[in-house]
């Protein structure tokens, strides 16, 4: 099972105290969740009506998959427990590695696009289309690093 078991403490809004154990998914099948669905919104699979909508999920899930990635301490280790979690699975694993490729295989890939999109959206005026350059190219290669090698 690729999730973690976490208990919560606090106080509802009421003030009374309240605790729940909830089921959190570990990162790296995170990133080949969001990695599936970064693949189903971009190609728009639900139709035209709900293009601006899927183009906005899109968006989310490339932005999502870059920040878990940059959040990790050990890419290393992330990238094998990535490659681990789908066992025999080959063809799951082929599909995510090469979404990997289609979406973050380069600066002008769909992925990345996506993700400069979302950074655009907001960026801060002292910001500069050059940081923005360093930064896509960072992210490529933070997500291209779970390829193998």
């Amino acid at each position: 099972m690729e999730t973690d078991k976490h208990e919560l403490v606090g106080s509802l809004p009421d003030g009374r105290p309240a605790r729940a154990d909830v089921q959190v998914t570990r990162p790296h099948a995170l990133v080949s969740l969001k990695l599936l669905a970064l693949d189903d919104r971009y190609r728009n699979v639900r139709g035209p009506a709900q293009a601006e909508h899927d183009r906005e999920e899109a968006r989310t899930h490339a932005g999502d998959i870059v920040a878990v990635l940059s959040a990790q301490t050990n890419l290393g280790e992330f990238g094998k427990r990535f490659g681990s979690q789908f066992g025999q699975d080959t063809a799951l694993k082929g599909r995510a590695h090469q979404t990997i490729r289609d979406y973050f295989g380069d600066e002008s890939k769909p992925g990345l696009v996506l993700h400069a999109e979302s950074l655009i959206a907001t960026l801060p005026s002292s910001e500069t289309v050059r940081d923005l350059g360093s930064e896509l190219r960072r992210a490529q290669r933070l997500v291209s690093s779970l390829l193998p090698e």
